[in-house]
């Protein structure tokens, strides 16, 4: 018989992969060309990831349409539930896509980005990880895909925000047996963000109370509307406060 855990996680698989079918159909602020994007007093945003980033889209409260909404700008979002920075292009993934691949190189001021959490949790079911986060950011938080991947970004003109993940203190979730995993990789992520000009990460660790389960959506594992719309007004106060265009 399967574990509990396997259980859990080939129900949480098939989850976002329904949901994923659903919201790939909501239409994006932007496509391959993006919209217009408005005047020069509006800051170009770019917004990629996976279902952090892209959760309640289908009810017009996404963290990149929160932005928009906020930033009263337009927003370009190519984010997709089940992406991975490590997945290859619809390499067996069924809808999960390439976070880097969702990257469209363009006069961006802003590029705000989620990701990784997939790559732990489908990847290597957050057990014996170690290569998967090595691969992601190295030890020393100098190298690695993410790492090369945000210099290349910043390296073409644009300001980078990396918004963390959720954690669920006190609560039983599916994603509970993550949390070491997701502490390492992103204490790394942090620690090149520090070291890197105009590369910013911002945690999410501390946002949900104790034993609050109005922070997250039905699942246990998504941000409620509430949440993406803390997190999307955050990032808009945060470009506010760090946007030195002239």
């Amino acid at each position: 018989m399967m574990s509990r855990l396997k259980v859990m996680r080939l129900r949480t698989i098939s989850l976002l992969l329904a949901i994923g079918v659903l919201q790939a159909c909501v239409s994006q602020f932007g496509g391959a060309n993006g919209p217009e994007l408005g005047n020069e007093k509006q800051p170009r945003i770019l917004t990629i990831g996976d279902s952090l980033m892209r959760w309640n889209a289908l009810s017009g409260n996404s963290i990149a349409q929160v932005i928009s909404k906020n930033v009263n700008a337009p927003v370009v979002d190519r984010s997709q539930i089940g992406s991975g920075m490590l997945f290859r292009q619809n390499a067996g993934q069924g809808a999960a896509v390439s976070i880097p691949e969702q990257y469209i190189s363009k006069d961006w001021d802003w590029t705000i980005i989620t990701g990784g959490g997939n790559d732990l949790l489908l990847g290597c079911g957050c057990m014996a990880c170690d290569d998967t986060i090595n691969e992601m950011v190295s030890e020393n938080a100098r190298d690695g895909k993410i790492p090369d991947f945000l210099k290349t970004i910043r390296d073409n003109g644009s300001k980078i925000l990396y918004i963390g993940y959720l954690r669920s203190p006190g609560l039983l979730t599916p994603i509970e047996h993550c949390k070491n995993e997701g502490d390492l990789f992103e204490a790394r992520l942090a620690k090149f963000a520090d070291s890197e000009e105009n590369i910013y990460f911002a945690s999410m660790q501390n946002l949900v109370p104790r034993g609050d389960a109005s922070y997250f959506s039905l699942d246990r594992i998504h941000p409620s509307r509430k949440t993406s719309k803390m997190i999307g007004e955050f990032a808009a106060d945060f470009i506010g406060k760090h946007d030195d265009r002239k």
